[in-house]
């Protein structure tokens, strides 16, 4: 499994080819050991630790917004 640190690597990099409004983020909680209660991330990890990581790294506040929570909402849009 790749880290953390490789991950934001790779976003970094689809941001800089300039495809940040075709990215979105996740990560998910399948066992109990990844809660907060068991010593893991918890369901908050992208925005305590990813997201700083990130906008220590160059990543504008206006990217993170892109990502997290534009791109999300055009991707639930509805087009009937």
């Amino acid at each position: 499994m790749i880290s953390d640190g490789q991950r934001i690597d790779n976003l970094i990099k689809l941001i800089n080819e300039g495809l940040v409004d075709r990215l979105l983020m996740s990560h998910d909680i399948h066992t109990k050991h990844r809660l907060t209660s068991y010593g893991g991330h918890g369901y908050h990890h992208i925005y305590t630790n990813i997201l700083p990581r990130m906008l220590q790294r160059g990543v504008t506040p206006e990217q993170v917004e892109q990502m997290t929570v534009t791109n999300p909402a055009n991707w639930l849009l509805f087009d009937a």
